[in-house]
């Protein structure tokens, strides 16, 4: 099965996210852009995991302990890959987010799971291979993202599945932060 750990947002972050999204879709010539309900902020990508080893991830997840905080959007960004642009919505720095991002680092590759070597860039993801028209201005996009605030008082497991070429993420376990 295919699992990732992330933060999910809340209806007035969506809001936000979605607005920014429609204005992108507008400004381009091809793209593939992320569902309301597959939004969110990912800590973690494990891939494909083996059914058996579930509890091996949550067991993790447990070893975790946070307080509540909060992260800043702060702008519009890319990453070029051979297919096209991936576009997301970029985070202020923070210090909490970093520290949590690498606790479970730690405490999943401890468990022996295979993890992404590169340095964690926290985004959030809004379309995929997308090809932006010529007098495109990510600038413009500021107004609508920036001081956006997003509370972070939980962290949740999620499966992935393409179910009859639709993709459906569900919920198999959360942890909140401490009170």
């Amino acid at each position: 099965m295919r699992l990732f750990i992330c933060i999910e947002l809340e209806e007035e972050q969506l809001d936000a996210i979605e607005k920014a999204k429609e204005k992108l879709k507008a400004e381009t010539s091809k793209g593939r852009f992320v569902k309301a309900e597959h939004t969110h902020l990912t800590l973690i990508f494990l891939g494909e995991v083996e059914e058996g080893r579930l509890n091996e991830a949550i067991e993790a997840i447990e070893k975790i302990s946070f307080e509540e905080f909060q992260l800043h959007m702060y702008g519009l960004g890319w990453f070029q890959k051979r297919s096209g642009k991936i576009y997301w919505i970029g985070f202020e720095r923070n210090e909490d987010l970093l520290k949590l991002q690498k606790a479970l680092h730690n405490e999943l590759k401890e468990k022996g799971f295979k993890l992404e070597k590169r340095e964690y860039t926290p985004h959030i993801t809004i379309g995929r291979n997308v090809k932006v028209l010529k007098d495109f201005d990510p600038s413009s996009y500021t107004e609508l993202i920036q001081g956006r605030c997003i509370r972070v008082k939980e962290i949740v497991l999620k499966k992935s599945e393409n179910l009859e070429r639709k993709i459906i993420h569900t919920r198999l376990y959360s942890k909140s932060a401490k009170s």
